[in-house]
């Protein structure tokens, strides 16, 4: 007679399903809940609140400059913050200049995430105009950002001399009438995963303002990675920083701001559905959908967190399991 074979046991089971196969499942689940996803609870933080208090109060008639020292390997994070940064400038008619101070590739890549961006907005609202060269300027890239910066601090303009995009000499588009200094600009965004904020928070001083009552004390604003946000953070708090966009976490609140607006107290907030921080000033939401990359892969990530967090659940199930087994035999 042949030898019977043994029963194999629930933990056994749990502990025998392969890596690739949790791997496989981990993707698909993924990837499902990018296309399905929907939008979760949200309470942005202060920093992202001035952010977009900034940019709202501004005059539309100010010039943003945008430094966008990214590239593709930290698009998960950074390309999403340019969307929505791009998504207030556009909407708002705020003319903008783009440019970097780090990688070659960093002007291609955040160039082809603001033609696409205008693009949709133009699908959205045929009557759009915002134009290359008219409403917005590429420049290309600083390779030596840190004497670049001091010529930005002493002479802005006289940076960009000789600088042509498409042809054409950014010193005379619209973007570059009446800035020669960088005192001349609304606001001075950096969207980076590197060093780059440093070298700016050490290079560029800033005037403080005021936009529609509210004080800019600086205004260089920043846009950057998870990996860098607790060094940004404080220059945040030592208010070298009028506002800050940290990681996904820090796109969504931004999302989020632009589609409820911002108020100060809960009995403000009662008939529009706004944000509420206590003393913040009132901020309009941003009409027109707010949910973009930001809200997308957030949801992604929790779905994924929370798949991992059941795997490992189960992995230890199974081995407790086995474990208890192994003792009662003994």
């Amino acid at each position: 007679m042949s030898t019977p074979m043994p029963k194999t046991s629930f933990a056994e089971k749990l502990m025998a399903v392969p890596s690739r196969a949790l791997y496989l499942v981990l993707a698909i689940v993924i990837i499902i809940s990018v296309f399905l996803s929907r939008p979760l609870p949200n309470q942005p933080n202060p920093p992202a609140a001035d952010f977009y208090t900034a940019l709202m109060k501004m005059p539309a008639d100010k010039v943003v400059a945008v430094q966008s020292d990214f590239t593709n390997s930290t698009r998960g994070e950074s390309a999403g913050q340019l969307e929505a940064l791009t998504r207030i400038l556009v909407r708002r008619g705020i003319r903008f200049i783009l440019y970097a101070g780090a990688d070659p590739q960093a002007p291609t890549v955040a160039t082809n995430i603001v033609e696409r961006i205008i693009k949709e907005e133009k699908a959205v609202n045929p009557s759009l105009q915002y134009e290359r060269n008219v409403h917005w300027v590429r420049v290309g890239n600083f390779t030596n950002l840190d004497n670049t910066a001091r010529l930005f601090q002493t002479n802005f303009r006289e940076a960009f001399r000789g600088r042509e995009d498409n042809g054409v000499d950014v010193l005379g588009t619209p973007p570059f009438e009446g800035i020669n200094t960088i005192n001349d600009l609304g606001l001075y965004v950096n969207v980076t995963a590197s060093s780059t904020l440093d070298v700016l928070i050490g290079r560029l001083q800033f005037t403080p303002t005021t936009y529609d009552g509210v004080p800019i004390r600086s205004k260089l604003m920043a846009m950057v990675t998870g990996v860098i946000g607790p060094e940004a953070v404080n220059y945040y708090k030592a208010q070298q920083l009028a506002g800050l966009v940290v990681g996904l976490n820090g796109t969504v609140e931004l999302e989020t701001l632009m589609g409820r607006g911002l108020e100060g107290s809960k009995e403000a907030a009662s008939a529009n559905n706004a944000v509420v921080i206590d003393g913040r000033p009132s901020v309009a939401k941003l009409e027109g959908n707010s949910v973009g990359r930001g809200s997308q892969y957030y949801f992604a990530l929790h779905t994924a967190m929370g798949l991992l967090i059941l795997a490992v659940i189960v992995g230890n199930v199974g081995t407790a399991l086995q474990k208890s087994k192994r003792g009662g035999k003994r």
